[in-house]
């Protein structure tokens, strides 16, 4: 994950030369496809995010949360004007990269070609200098960040494979798995090559096939058909799906599913239980999560730094009992 790159190209523009972070494209991909996923992160984050703070507007500490939940850390660059004055801007952590000596860090819109024009800073610790300021979660060991839901990344994966799964179905018209067996013997590559077109562009949708063909020298040159069984893949899938569910929200240390509108089954909201859950998961998880970004963004603008963390929505009414 935090190997030296090395291209070619990089033998006449040692600039280039840099810590990769494959998980950077990853770690985005895993967040857009997966509900259950997406819906916990986003909720974290307004839960840290609160009332936001003085220090900068409401928008820019809502990406730099989610690049803390999303990615495990942030960054921002800070700049000296001439007046004197210091200005601290947000960056796009995914976007950042590490040096080979681990002493600068780079910015690009695209990293790994030979046309990539980087940006190199110096890392800085607060705002006293110009620089990079790049904050790292306490789960980090390698060169880059790594978030605390890393544990449920072969989950996440197996999620959206299911996923891909019901959407290619569905593209499909749930078209069966079946060969067709055609027991005329061999007619030759070039003839069942336009045999195999034929049946594929007027029985498949935009997914690819879901037939075999086969030809053989039986039956008299008689063309069968045969279903394949699915051995009970949707049931599989839905029992894998419940187990998946359950692990993605122990990796965000969620305390109930209803919190971002998942209930058991044959049961609808529980006033109750959403209060109890989200006061425990604040006390806990959102507590822990809001001091680490209070504790980086204090190191960044050299003064203490409160998230505040008023109610904003009033409780809600009792219901009215006709």
């Amino acid at each position: 994950e935090d190997g030296i790159n090395w291209k070619w190209w990089q033998l006449f523009n040692p600039n280039q030369k840099y810590h990769k972070w494959e998980n950077a494209d990853i770690l985005f991909e895993l967040y857009n496809p997966v509900p259950e996923h997406s819906s916990s992160i986003d909720y974290i984050v307004d839960l840290i995010v609160a009332n936001g703070i003085d220090e900068l507007d409401y928008w820019t500490l809502q990406k730099t949360a989610l690049d803390y939940i999303v990615f495990g850390g942030f960054v921002f660059q800070v700049i000296k004007t001439r007046g004197g004055d210091t200005i601290k801007n947000y960056v796009d952590i995914s976007k950042c990269r590490f040096s080979a000596d681990k002493k600068q860090v780079g910015y690009s819109e695209k990293w790994n070609t030979y046309k990539s024009e980087i940006k190199w800073y110096p890392i800085v610790e607060d705002s006293t200098k110009e620089g990079m300021f790049f904050f790292k979660n306490n789960k980090s060991r390698d060169v880059y960040p790594r978030p605390y839901y890393v544990s449920s990344h072969t989950s996440l994966n197996t999620m959206k494979s299911i996923i891909d799964y019901h959407y290619n179905n569905a593209s499909n018209g749930f078209a069966p798995n079946v060969v067709i067996n055609f027991n005329g013997g061999d007619p030759g590559e070039e003839v069942k090559q336009k045999i195999e077109k034929s049946i594929e562009d007027k029985f498949t949708g935009e997914n690819g096939k879901k037939f075999i063909l086969s030809f053989n020298d039986s039956e008299e040159t008689k063309t069968t058909i045969e279903k394949l069984d699915n051995d009970n893949l949707d049931q599989k899938f839905e029992t894998l799906q419940k187990f998946l569910q359950e692990q993605i929200f122990i990796s965000h240390k969620l305390t109930s599913g209803c919190l971002i509108g998942k209930y058991p089954e044959g049961s609808g909201f529980n006033r109750q239980e959403y209060e109890e859950s989200l006061d425990v998961f604040k006390r806990t998880t959102i507590k822990s999560l809001s001091m680490e970004m209070e504790y980086a963004l204090s190191k960044l603008f050299g003064k203490d730094i409160k998230i505040k963390q008023e109610q904003v929505i009033k409780p809600m009414e009792e219901p009215i009992n006709e």
